[in-house]
């Protein structure tokens, strides 16, 4: 029988809201709210939206939302600009009260080709990647000391956990176990010093290393939308990210129908099992675009395995001769198993252009399987030592956020959410002491007769520390 025995968890509730109020000086400001998406690449975040002919200007939000002021009635022209896109200009009448365009979309821009014959001059010139726009923008337009990546980039590389991905941006350094990113630190301060968050709400420590930091190999890639990393503390932000702070933005309603799958296996020929991984992407909208819904899941599934060899000296040894001499040899495989799920889900219903309300569910899990094969020579002792050892570590994050945000006048907006989040890491095997369940098994043999090939003092060396050069010799081969 099992016993689940907790490590270590916790848990973080978090009540926000935000009052922002327009400036005073715009009389009878009527309100003009919309969504800027792109022909073939969704919603876009950090579109610079300006009325012609007026100082008034705005910046669409990750959900590519934006709200701006008009100091007049009657028509004016509206400006929408994006990185990579054809500017668009049109005209709009405006009401009294909130004016609602809807959806907005731009187009990628063409490469435009210059057919005179006459060529004073030629220019190269090579126009962003339409997987970077929405990155740039959102990094133009922030106050802050920013990288961003988006989810289109993330898709091009294979990077299956959160720690992976943002290895990517530029000053983020990340650790490893068995090849594997599992940390991340911003500006190389220890990974105390970074905060990570999700949507903006800070997560909680599940405390496995024995400080605050965060493992982010539970998160699979597939679910992040944008991830942001701010390199400098700015008011807005927790007063702990003492390094840095790394937000990831989970993934969000399109602005229409969207399917994507993605599959992949392999075969690791060191543990003989195959390897698979897997994604899937649903978001749709439905009642005339008022109901927003995305379900997003992940698995990656991961056979592997590994070899040591570890030798210990009798560096302590009162005889400066012995003190080369080999106390033990390790011999040590490792035949692991490791798998990544997470789940995403979120809805999102607007009333009108004023009011909306959103609610996004996630939950990760990550399960770290490791069968160990010991095997001892002890040498000083004149005796062999077997061990096998399994252990089974989990690491879970799950969550809730419900907010909303809500245009009371054209000078007051609303912003609130209520989130929840869980860290957990713990072991799933039967316990061995009060602490943790580390079963092992061991077998003992003691070598009656000793050990040939020793040394004149009845020690083992390798031949060329050897005093009187009896000992072993090391063998390096190699096959093609």
């Amino acid at each position: 029988m099992n016993h689940s025995i907790g490590f270590s968890g916790s848990r973080i509730m978090q009540v926000s809201a935000f009052f922002l109020m327009s400036s005073l000086g715009i009389l009878h400001a009527q309100t003009i709210r919309g969504t800027v998406v792109g022909k073939t690449n969704g919603v876009l975040p950090g579109a610079n939206i300006s009325i012609v002919d007026s100082d008034v200007k705005a910046v669409s939000s990750l959900d590519g939302d934006f709200s701006i002021l008009s100091p007049k009635l009657g028509e004016v022209n509206v400006r929408v600009e994006y990185i990579g896109y054809e500017t668009k200009i049109f005209p709009v009448t405006l009401k009294e009260g909130t004016n609602d365009l809807g959806y907005i979309s731009i187009t990628p821009e063409e490469n435009k080709k210059d057919r005179t014959r006459d060529i004073e001059k030629v220019v190269i010139s090579r126009p962003n990647a339409l997987t970077q726009a929405k990155a740039y923008e959102i990094k133009k337009n922030n106050n802050a000391i920013m990288e961003v990546i988006a989810a289109d980039a993330i898709g091009k590389l294979p990077d299956r956990n959160a720690a992976e991905a943002v290895q990517r941006v530029q000053g983020v350094a990340v650790a490893r176990y068995h090849g594997e990113a599992d940390q991340a630190t911003v500006r190389g301060t220890p990974f105390a010093w970074t905060s990570a968050l999700f949507n903006g709400n800070r997560l909680p420590s599940s405390n496995v290393l024995g400080n605050r930091s965060f493992v982010l190999d539970v998160v699979p890639s597939e679910l992040i939308q944008y991830v942001q990393v701010s390199k400098a503390v700015t008011p807005d932000m927790d007063g702990d990210a003492i390094g840095g702070s790394i937000n990831f933005i989970t993934r969000t309603a399109p602005a229409r129908k969207t399917l994507s799958v993605s599959g992949a296996g392999g075969y690791n020929t060191f543990s003989h099992n195959g390897t698979y991984n897997g994604s899937i992407v649903y978001g749709d909208r439905f009642f005339k675009n008022k109901l927003g819904i995305i379900l997003s899941g992940a698995i990656w599934d991961r056979q592997w395995g590994a070899d040591s060899f570890d030798v210990t000296y009798n560096t302590a040894s009162a005889n400066e001769a012995e003190r080369k001499s080999i106390g033990t040899v390790m011999m040590k495989r490792y035949m692991g198993t490791r798998r990544t799920i997470g789940l995403n889900g979120g809805l999102e219903y607007k009333f009108n252009a004023d009011h909306k309300i959103y609610f996004r569910g996630m939950f990760n899990k990550f399960d770290d399987i490791r069968p160990v094969y010991e095997s001892y020579v002890d040498y000083n002792n004149s005796r062999y030592q077997y061990n096998f050892r399994y252990s089974h570590y989990q690491t879970e994050l799950y969550g809730t956020e419900l907010g909303g945000e809500h245009s009371l006048s054209p000078k007051l907006n609303i912003d609130w959410m209520l989130s929840d989040y869980h860290a957990k890491y713990f072991l799933d095997t039967p316990p061995t002491n009060d602490i943790k369940g580390l079963p092992i098994a061991t077998f003992r043999q003691k070598i009656s007769s000793g050990f040939n090939n020793l040394s004149g003092n009845k020690k083992r060396y390798w031949g060329f520390d050897s005093p009187d050069g009896v000992g072993e010799n090391i063998r390096i081969t190699a096959s093609m």
